[in-house]
């Protein structure tokens, strides 16, 4: 079976695929060429004598002509299709397949098949063996692995091969996940010890300067004076160190009727130092997000976020980023009223209208002001009545022992005065007029309730 993938770019529409076929141990073929429609991807060839090799090729055409040949793949066919390597095949955790210490019985075709719901496809290599190419070159080295990591190193432990051929030295190569591979040669004699319980030998390095908390990724392979042998498998580690912590909201904000202040100290590192913040904030109860700045650094103190309106509820939301890795959290809050009242937590957002919600601080601190407003007017009223009653009983005062307009009518043996009169006091009718009752923490008009 042969299968292929359509050309990149076809320079025109596909007509069809051209295969072609040729022996390579001599034998006449009935037929070396085939044609397939441009809708197919896969083709079966029968009657061929099993384990004589086979060299395959495709080209595509359009009305342009014939494309150019494909790459050549070698296969003889057989009744199964034995497994090679045993436990010298490895597939790696990057998706390769590493066949170590090379035997000449492992020389032919390799196909990697995949299938899904959309279909299936495969593809082949094939393999030569060059039994005189890896003599005296020194075997895979073993047991690669991490020892110790700390938030910017990593030392790595191994043992020589088991082969004849002794090596010179090593090649270390490694990476950052997504980043490139840097190779580092390594003197055998600089990183070998030996062992103090069975003096056996063993290498180590350690790898600096790397960066906190983060994926690497490395391999080991040995030389000589006639080259270098076949690597490791590749061995994944990680740097000391984890994404920052957000701190609990008690710890962080300190909100203002208009503002709030940040305590950017209060954000733990985990060992990664922060490299930045990003601050968003938005209307509790709304979607868009407004940008306060995507580069905040964490060697301030404190970060202000200002033009908020008062008695309204607020997200935000922060994100901070390390090496390894970045966090977000976000944080509800009400601001306080024009007054400095603090709301309860529940109103929050604003109102239909696009007002400020109220809670039931803000609303008492509108009744008192209403309260307030009232008794000044019954005052002035009652100041007025009073004047034009002495205006027509000029004798009446006397009589009662006082001019004062700020006293009003008592049941007599009332304290406050021997005549039975008591001081009109204007806090404690604003905290009835509010609360209906004295002495329940309602304050006097123009002052908000703590």
């Amino acid at each position: 079976m042969l299968s292929w993938r359509a050309p990149r770019h076809p320079n025109g529409v596909l007509r069809k695929y051209k295969i072609y076929m040729r022996s390579l141990d001599g034998m006449g073929l009935a037929k070396d060429e085939f044609e397939v429609p441009p809708t197919q991807s896969h083709y079966r060839i029968t009657h061929l004598r099993l384990h004589h090799r086979y060299e395959f090729w495709a080209a595509a055409m359009t009305a342009a002509g014939l494309g150019a040949s494909s790459r050549r793949v070698v296969q003889a066919p057989a009744q199964t299709a034995p497994a090679r390597g045993g436990d010298r095949l490895q597939v790696t955790p990057d998706g390769e397949l590493r066949l170590v210490a090379i035997q000449p019985t492992d020389a032919g075709n390799y196909t990697c098949a995949v299938e899904n719901s959309g279909g299936k496809d495969a593809i082949t290599y094939h393999v030569s063996v060059d039994e005189n190419r890896n003599k005296g070159v020194p075997t895979t080295p073993l047991g690669l692995r991490v020892a110790t990591a700390t938030v910017s190193s990593l030392t790595l432990q191994w043992r020589p091969g088991t082969g004849h051929a002794s090596p010179t030295g090593y090649f270390l190569h490694f990476k950052r996940e997504f980043g490139e591979w840097e190779k580092t040669k390594l003197p055998a004699d600089q990183v070998t010890s030996k062992n103090a319980s069975d003096n056996s030998p063993y290498c180590s390095h350690t790898l600096v300067g790397l960066l906190c908390g983060t994926k690497y990724q490395m391999y080991v392979s040995a030389f000589n004076q006639l080259g270098t042998g076949l690597p490791t498998v590749i061995l994944h580690a990680r740097t000391q160190g984890s994404p920052p912590v957000a701190p609990d909201a008690r710890d962080l904000l300190r909100v203002n009727s208009t503002s709030i202040a940040l305590r950017l100290g209060a954000w733990q590192d985990a060992g990664c130092p922060i490299s930045s913040l990003v601050l968003e904030y938005k209307l509790r109860h709304e979607h868009a997000w407004t940008l306060v700045s995507n580069n905040v650094q964490v060697d301030r103190q404190e970060y202000s976020v200002l033009d908020l309106s008062p008695a309204t509820g607020y997200t935000l939301r922060m994100t901070a980023h390390n090496s390894a890795g970045s966090t977000v959290v976000s944080y509800e809050f009400l601001t306080l009223t024009n007054t400095g009242a603090a709301l309860p937590a529940e109103p929050g957002g604003r109102a239909g209208g696009g007002s400020p919600a109220l809670g039931v601080a803000g609303m008492a601190s509108l009744v008192a002001g209403a309260g307030a407003v009232l008794l000044a007017g019954v005052g002035v009223l009652g100041f007025m009545l009073r004047r034009r009653h002495r205006s027509r009983h000029p004798g009446d005062d006397k009589t009662r022992g006082t001019d004062s307009p700020f006293f009003s009518p008592g049941e007599e043996g009332r304290e406050g005065g021997g005549d039975g009169r008591v001081p009109w006091s204007m806090s404690s009718a604003t905290a009835r007029s509010i609360d209906g009752r004295t002495g329940h923490g309602v304050s006097p008009p123009g002052v908000a309730a703590g």
